[in-house]
C-alpha cells in the first residue's frame, strides 16, 4: 500500500496494523493515540477482525471518548485496517463505512491487490456499499457460516411506489428519499448484518448469524417497520412499502452467486404475486409460470 496515503491527509484518521497489534504505518494523529493503547487490547481486536471481520473498541482519552474500528481488509491475513470514524457518521453505517474504505484500499490503484475494476464498490448517493462490497461480504458470511455451522439470510428489498416520486416531485426528491431510506434501513439493522444498494430503489441485506430460520422475522419486521413512518416532501406525506425476495444459506444455494439469484428469483415472485409482500426461494418457484 502507498505510504503517499497514509501520510497525505487521509479522508478519515487511519493505520495499518500488524496481527499483533503492532503499528505498521498511519496517519500522524492516529499512529500517536494509537501508541496509548495497550498492546495486548491493539493485538486482541486485531485478531477478532481477521475472525469476524469486524470489531469496534472505545478509545478513552481524557473526558472524550472515541470509536476505533478495526477491519479485515480483503486477500491480507497479515494486516488489519484501523480507523477513527468521523464523529456524524451513523451507527448503522460504521461498519459499511469501514468495510468500503478496506475494500478501496486492498483493491484501489494504490493497494497490493491493485485492480483496474473499481465499479460497484460504493454507491455515491447513499455511501452504501455497492455489488462488489455485497459480493466480497457474502463470500465472507458464507465461510463464517460454514465455520460456526450457522444459517444467514440475503435479502433483496424493492421499494413499492417510488416510481412516483421521480414523476411528481422530480429525480432530486427522489435521491433524497432514498438518501433517507438508506439511513432508516442502516438504522434498522443489527451492527453484525450488511446492508447494499444496488442500483434504482433496490436494496439487499444480509442478516446472518441465525440459529433457525424464523430467525429472520424479527429483522423483516424491523426493514418494514423502518418505512412506517410517512417522509415528508413538499408538505405531502410519502408513504413506502417495500417488496422482498429472500435466499436461505444454505438452503437456497451454497455460493454468493447462487444465492443472490435464488434472491432475486424469490424478489420477481413477489412482484408478479405478492407486491408488498415477502417471498422465500423454493426449488422450482418463477418456473414455467
Amino acid at each position: 500500500m502507498s505510504r503517499d496515503f497514509f501520510d497525505e491527509h487521509p479522508p478519515v484518521e487511519c493505520a495499518l496494523l500488524a496481527v499483533d497489534g503492532a503499528l505498521v504505518k498511519g496517519s500522524p494523529i492516529l499512529s500517536s493515540r494509537l501508541r496509548l493503547v495497550g498492546a495486548g487490547a491493539l493485538g486482541a481486536a486485531c485478531v477478532k477482525a481477521l475472525s469476524d471481520g469486524y470489531v469496534e473498541i472505545e478509545l478513552t482519552e481524557k473526558a472524550k471518548p472515541d470509536l476505533l474500528s478495526f477491519c479485515r481488509l480483503q486477500g491480507l491475513t497479515d494486516q488489519v485496517l484501523a480507523l477513527e470514524l468521523p464523529p456524524d457518521c451513523p451507527p448503522g453505517l460504521r461498519r459499511h463505512f469501514a468495510e468500503t474504505l478496506a475494500l478501496a484500499l486492498a483493491h484501489g490503484p494504490w493497494g497490493e491487490n491493485a485492480q483496474t475494476e473499481s465499479l460497484g464498490l460504493c454507491d455515491a448517493l447513499t455511501g452504501l456499499p455497492g455489488r462488489m462490497l455485497l459480493f466480497d461480504r457474502l463470500h465472507r458470511t458464507i465461510a463464517h457460516a460454514r465455520r460456526n455451522d450457522e444459517l444467514f439470510v440475503l435479502l433483496i428489498i424493492d421499494l413499492d411506489r417510488f416510481k412516483e416520486v421521480n414523476e411528481r416531485w422530480g429525480q432530486d426528491a427522489g435521491d433524497r428519499v432514498l438518501r433517507i431510506v438508506a439511513e432508516r434501513f442502516a438504522a434498522a439493522l443489527r451492527s453484525t448484518d450488511s446492508l447494499a444498494r444496488m442500483g434504482g430503489d433496490v436494496f439487499a441485506a444480509i442478516a446472518e448469524g441465525l440459529m433457525f430460520g424464523d430467525d429472520v422475522e424479527p429483522v423483516v419486521q424491523k426493514l418494514r417497520g423502518a418505512l412506517a413512518s410517512p417522509i415528508s416532501l413538499a408538505g405531502e406525506a410519502l408513504h413506502l412499502g417495500a417488496t422482498i425476495g429472500m435466499a436461505l444459506f444454505p438452503a437456497s444455494g451454497e455460493d454468493a452467486e447462487a444465492l443472490y439469484r435464488a434472491a432475486e428469483t424469490a424478489l420477481r415472485q413477489a412482484k408478479e404475486k405478492h407486491r408488498g409482500g415477502l417471498v422465500i426461494f423454493e426449488p422450482g418457484i418463477g418456473a414455467g409460470g
